[in-house]
């Protein structure tokens, strides 16, 4: 009744990846079918197939009814795609400055999904997860402001993460909150060598939760051995080479 949507696949010549329809395909084995009516679209960009993909899943479910990494993926495609417009769009805009303040492209993408600003952004950055990930996200392991710094992690390095997190199963082992999450992301930036980053990414996940002791010390203690003019530091000093000589 209504044609898939293919592009020949970009890794295996003579096949074809199905951008739209996966369901009707399965369908129609079912049925028995061995052929079914395909739209073929050549040549197009790899974000020309994820923009298809993308909105397949919007219009078969609606925005709400989708998992977050899917909505994530819809507002970059559609994100994408106001970026890619030819030149005439870009003077429409300038046009528009004169006018008063336009929209930014990132809020004509979220108000076509009843969005802010803000949450359109985060869904952005959230497509930019690796897959591994993604699922801790739709699951609620993940929360989506953690997310979003760990997806300023270079791709390699959110692999070593979902690495060192999960358990047996594939779930998270170790809760990431948004405090830990910063950390990841500031220790990557400022680290390019990944794979020799474990110790430092144990360090923030499990943190040494054994405290320092404080022990005052009463002046009747000391003033037997200093002078009352006698500096703090001067103090302290003495005593860490006493104890040393001692112990």
């Amino acid at each position: 009744m209504q044609p898939l949507i293919v592009r020949p696949d970009p890794e295996e010549v003579g096949k074809y990846e199905i951008l739209a329809g996966n369901n009707r395909c399965r369908c129609s084995q079912d049925a028995g079918k061995i052929t079914c009516p395909a739209i073929i679209k050549e040549n197009l960009t790899e974000n020309e197939a994820q923009i298809y993909i993308a909105f397949t899943n919007l219009l078969q479910r609606g925005f709400n009814e989708i998992k977050i990494t899917e909505q994530a993926a819809v507002i970059a495609a559609y994100h994408s795609e106001l970026f890619s417009k030819e030149k005439a769009s870009e003077i429409a805009q300038e046009l528009a400055v004169m006018e008063g303040k336009p929209e930014s492209k990132l809020e004509q993408a979220g108000k076509e999904y009843g969005l802010g600003k803000d949450t359109a952004a985060r869904l952005i950055r959230i497509s930019k997860l690796v897959p591994e990930l993604k699922p801790w996200v739709d699951s609620r392991e993940l929360s989506v402001r953690a997310a979003v710094d760990l997806s300023y992690i270079p791709e390699e390095g959110q692999k070593l993460l979902y690495k060192l997190l999960k358990d047996t199963d594939g779930n998270m082992a170790v809760k990431v909150d948004i405090r830990k999450a910063r950390q990841l992301r500031t220790v990557f930036n400022e680290n390019p060598e990944i794979e020799r980053m474990e110790i430092e990414i144990y360090s923030i996940l499990i943190p040494d939760e054994k405290k320092s002791r404080t022990i005052k010390l009463k002046p009747e203690f000391y003033e037997r051995f200093f002078d009352k003019d006698t500096q703090p530091k001067t103090i302290l000093d003495t005593i860490e080479k006493a104890l040393e000589s001692y112990l």
